[in-house]
């Protein structure tokens, strides 16, 4: 065009919050784009269709966007005062942000060394038999309104409290290690673990899940076990010794409830073809700790090929998340959003991902680097789903465009739980539709038992969420049964015993593809029509025709 290399293209995230009282039916409007230098306007037209479900308030896939004591949000801020006014307002904008997008802003409250930032625990006082918290008005201000709900009472979620909370407990609090496996220090871990049962019951804090959860690892030098992500026998024992005094602290699970929280990065190793370098400890480590465990949260690579010890767990009435990077900038937006889609597939409880806000490379000493054009660093994004809003003047988080695709995924989660609870798609039909239609070289079409012809297809998104409203919206889906042509260079002509038949077209319908095949007769221009119903399960089929 006449602009050259002046012209650039730009893209817009506009979030429209369809209010749960909305009717349902269509709508139609207008987004007008004025250009600011010339006044010229564009009209868009826009039309909305609203049905008769409603996406749930509460959460049924708890996502943990998980931040550090160490590498928080100050880094966005350096010129904030640690635990002032001004922080705490910025740090509650992430927790709304992340509500707003149906997740979780969870801050680790300590150090790797257990030292714990300003503000981020009640005040103690006393010690063995007789320690006690001597004030919890800091703590409470800071932290009560988003247990009640309060500060997301403008938000769609409206009042829904966080989903769960990382309670102070490390190493080194509310007991000192110098007293490890000496009466004081389960006496005081279990005495404060009293005291917050006591407090959170108090004030009708009960909703969210509390964790305790132990973060050290060896690499510090500061503890001798790797405590998150264990290895090795040390390790199962140090974590069976607190998660027996975390028993004792918190033994009653009505709420308040108090989890026991294990990330695993090992987790039967034989079953994960991914893992290049297996630990004989992820064979023992639901011997030794699966009674005490109340909250596993696996390595994505290790939880979904283990789907069946997975289950075990769950059975066992233990909560089982998977924890994963997320998807890097310069990746597809689509990948952010299977997310959802294999939480729902691998009947995960919970999706964590282990930090939200790493502006730059977390395991270094560098300076920090401008994160919109660093994009994380080595990771690429995959560690930082917000943006600091301190670079355009505003204090709380810019959410990234993989934050908005992420939240597309979740909320099919829950609707893919709503199509099943209704009876309208069992969870394997579901499963299988998604496999076709959305997880690219994993559910190819092979027609016929002898593979003539193998159709890798391209992912449908559009198609397989379109799939969705239809069917809560209580039609047979549309959307799956429209038939679509071959891509270009596919049309050919194939044998079928003998005899010369062309591939037209396919069509999904449900749980199997449709290939229809028009057989040549004896007569020119005579054909007969025979439709080869595929199963698309993961690649297999199994094939029968008819007229």
């Amino acid at each position: 065009g006449p602009l050259g290399d002046r012209q650039r293209v730009q893209s817009v995230w506009v979030d429209i919050y369809v209010p749960h009282e909305l009717p349902p039916g269509t709508y139609r409007g207008q987004i007008s784009i004025v250009h600011r230098a010339t006044d010229k306007q564009a009209m868009l037209e826009v039309e909305l269709e609203v049905g008769e479900f409603t996406l749930a308030d509460e959460l049924h896939l708890d996502v943990d966007l998980m931040n550090y004591g160490f590498l928080n949000i100050e880094r966005g801020w350096p010129d904030m005062i640690l635990d002032g006014p001004r922080h705490r307002a910025i740090e509650r904008e992430f927790f709304r942000a992340a509500h707003r997008h149906r997740m979780t802003f969870a801050i680790v409250p300590y150090n790797h060394d257990g030292s714990i930032p300003r503000g981020l625990k009640p005040e103690l006082a006393g010690a063995g038999e007789t320690i006690r918290v001597r004030d919890w008005s800091a703590w409470d201000e800071r932290f009560g309104p988003i247990l009640s709900g309060e500060a997301f009472a403008d938000l769609p979620r409206a009042r829904q409290p966080v989903a769960h909370f990382f309670l102070p407990y490390n190493l080194m609090w509310p007991s000192d290690i110098r007293y490890w496996q000496k009466p004081t220090y389960r006496t005081e871990c279990v005495r404060i673990g009293e005291a917050f049962r006591a407090h959170l019951l108090e004030r009708g804090w009960t909703k969210p899940k509390y964790q305790v959860y132990y973060n050290h690892k060896k690499p510090y030098l500061f503890f001798p076990w790797d405590l998150d992500e264990p290895t090795g026998q040390a390790d199962l024992d140090a974590l069976r010794y607190l998660g027996e005094i975390v028993s004792e602290a918190f033994p009653d699970k009505r709420p308040p409830t108090v989890l026991f929280r294990l990330d695993v990065g090992h987790f039967f190793c034989r079953n994960a073809p991914h893992c290049t370098s297996p630990k004989e400890a992820s064979e023992r480590v639901v011997d030794v700790l699966g009674p005490l465990v109340d909250l596993w949260n696996i390595g994505r690579r290790h939880n979904w090929p283990n789907l069946a010890q997975v289950r075990k767990l769950k059975a066992q009435g233990k909560s089982v998340y998977y924890y994963s990077p997320s998807n890097r900038v310069h990746e597809p937006l689509l990948q952010a959003v299977v997310f959802g889609w294999y939480g729902y597939k691998y009947e995960a409880d919970g999706a964590c991902f282990w930090n939200a806000t790493d502006w730059t490379d977390w395991s270094g000493d560098a300076a920090p680097q401008d994160p919109y054009t660093n994009a994380g660093g080595e990771a690429e994004g995959s560690s930082m789903l917000f943006y600091p809003g301190s670079r355009f003047g505003y204090d709380g988080p810019i959410p990234s465009m993989r934050l908005k695709a992420m939240r597309r995924g979740f909320q099919d989660f829950e609707y893919l739980r709503l199509i099943e609870k209704r009876g309208l798609r069992t969870r394997q039909e579901l499963i299988q539709m998604a496999d076709v239609l959305l997880l690219a070289n994993e559910a190819d079409l092979i027609l016929a038992k002898r593979p003539d012809l193998l159709l890798a297809r391209e992912p449908d998104y559009p198609r397989l969420r379109r799939a969705m409203y239809e069917l809560l919206a209580g039609s047979q889906p549309r959307a799956l049964r429209r038939a679509h042509p071959l891509p270009d260079g596919l049309r050919k002509t194939y044998s079928s015993n003998d005899t010369p038949v062309e591939l037209a077209e396919t069509a999904y319908r449900g749980d199997s593809y449709t290939a229809i095949v028009r057989s040549a007769g004896a007569r020119p221009g005579a054909s007969r029509e025979t439709r080869n119903y595929v199963s698309a399960d993961r690649g297999r089929a199994v094939t029968s025709a008819g007229p």
